[in-house]
């Protein structure tokens, strides 16, 4: 039976935000341009490097054919291999591999424009088999409308659609959905048509896997994909490690933004805000980002420890008391804790009417 397409128009997201910038008074808009100068700028770690030497690999390992019959033979076989990023949630995996995309070559305009041959897909929460390759399906515009169609027919159109389009590259992102989702059994054949995606005798493809620690479960116990697979992982950042890279980066950001910044501020911010991201890049980032925009909406030439302490406790309306930026035993604060974690006094239980009239 032939899948049904969605025939309903998609308005253009930057067209929306448009309309909403219209609305904004001139400094509303002008902050939000410097924002978006803040935001362009990425901390780049070693990670980073090998992160990219290990894409540039599997698409060159992708060009190349494998000779399965002897050396007088024509080589016949082309495989795909994958790369393998874990992280905790906030490590930034997300955006690195999502640049590497969006600034290779083969990537036409915007990431996951039409006629690119790379492609970033987040795996839906709940996520099964079938509804990862809807998601795919949906990527490479190819619009399910919700019907009964069985995960292997779903996945055989994504095949389809791969080799119509000349996929060379997918990225799966999220993929703990998946594991936090399925049975055993269904992870098997979510691995099955991975590794069937990599070793597709027509058109084999290479891919970016990535998501929490756990996907680890996914890739690894079939020997077949993981030896096809280069792992990388996502550390926590340390203060000692770290300390001269963040310093750095604030620089950069309060450049950016036309703020201000001591030396003596900069000390005073780092370890308290290494804490507050829970020692993760993508989230301490954004610290720095809503800390900026918490001085420039003051109207405030530099950046100070205050700034990032108003903009934490607006978002996790936590007391000063849970606020690593104020309290002096910052580093006992849970930094994941939202509204306060002061237990509030329970209202005492009401007299049961009846048992006082038995009583009477």
């Amino acid at each position: 039976m032939a899948a049904k397409i969605k025939t309903t128009p998609s308005i253009d997201i930057d067209d929306a935000i448009r309309s909403i910038r219209m609305l904004q008074p001139d400094e509303t808009r002008r902050r939000s341009e410097l924002m978006v100068e803040v935001k362009s700028v990425l901390a780049v770690l070693p990670r980073e490097r090998v992160l990219s030497e290990a894409f540039d690999q599997v698409l060159e390992d992708l060009g190349e054919r494998r000779n399965t019959a002897g050396a007088s033979a024509s080589p016949t076989i082309r495989e795909g291999n994958a790369v393998v990023v874990l992280g905790e949630s906030g490590a930034g995996k997300s955006t690195s591999i999502r640049r590497l995309i969006a600034s290779h070559p083969l990537t036409i305009g915007e990431l996951n424009a039409p006629g690119s041959k790379l492609f970033s897909i987040s795996a839906p929460s709940p996520c099964n088999l079938a509804e990862l390759g809807r998601e795919i399906l949906i990527a490479l515009g190819y619009p399910l409308a919700r019907g009964k169609l069985s995960a292997p027919d779903v996945w055989r159109m994504v095949r389809e659609r791969i080799r119509s389009l000349g996929i060379l590259l997918l990225h799966l992102d999220e993929m703990q959905h998946v594991i936090q989702t399925v049975t055993k059994l269904e992870l098997q054949k979510v691995r099955n048509n991975i590794k069937g995606m990599l070793v597709d005798p027509v058109h084999p493809i290479a891919l970016i896997v990535s998501g929490m620690p756990n996907v680890v479960d996914l890739m690894k116990p079939d020997r077949q994909v993981a030896r096809r697979c280069s792992w990388i992982e996502f550390e926590a950042l340390t203060l000692a490690s770290h300390r001269k890279m963040l310093a750095a980066f604030i620089r950069q950001l309060c450049e950016r933004a036309d703020l201000a910044i001591s030396d003596n501020e900069i000390i005073r911010i780092v370890p308290r805000m290494l804490h507050a991201g829970c020692y993760q890049l993508g989230v301490t980032a954004e610290e720095i980002h809503e800390a900026i925009r918490t001085s420039l909406k003051a109207g405030e030439k530099d950046l100070r420890l205050n700034h990032f302490a108003t903009a934490y406790a607006k978002r996790t309306r936590n007391p000063g008391s849970q606020n690593p930026y104020i309290s002096d035993h910052w580093r006992d604060i849970d930094p994941t804790q939202v509204l306060g974690s002061v237990e509030m006094p329970r209202p005492a239980p009401k007299a049961n009417s009846s048992r006082k009239g038995r009583n009477k």
